[in-house]
């Protein structure tokens, strides 16, 4: 298999249609060496505690994305019956994401 070299991973977009949790487990040396702000869908039933496990270990803010902007959350399971899509922030974009302050 060919390898890519990324320089840096800085927003991982997962739509796998229920198989999120597994996803993050493969893609943990990502999240730990890149901490990329990652947008994802979550639907009712499809492991949330998981999710939320290993957003956590990473110290991952959660954010139910509505129409109205960004909502933040500290579980998946309340918000996910009416709103599926969410971001995972860490650490070093919170200010940028939240903030609202642009990247320079």
């Amino acid at each position: 298999a060919t390898r890519y070299a990324l320089p840096t991973v800085d927003l991982l977009k997962i739509d796998a249609e229920g198989a999120e949790a597994g996803v993050l487990r493969g893609g943990a040396r990502v999240l730990k060496e890149h901490q990329p702000v990652i947008l994802f869908e979550c639907d009712p039933g499809h492991g949330e505690a998981e999710i939320e496990a290993i957003l956590a270990s990473h110290a991952y803010t959660l954010f139910n994305a509505r129409p109205q902007g960004l909502v933040a959350v500290t579980s998946l399971a309340p918000h996910n019956a009416a709103a599926h899509d969410f971001v995972a922030v860490p650490p070093r974009w919170h200010s940028v994401v939240v903030g609202g302050t642009a990247a320079r």
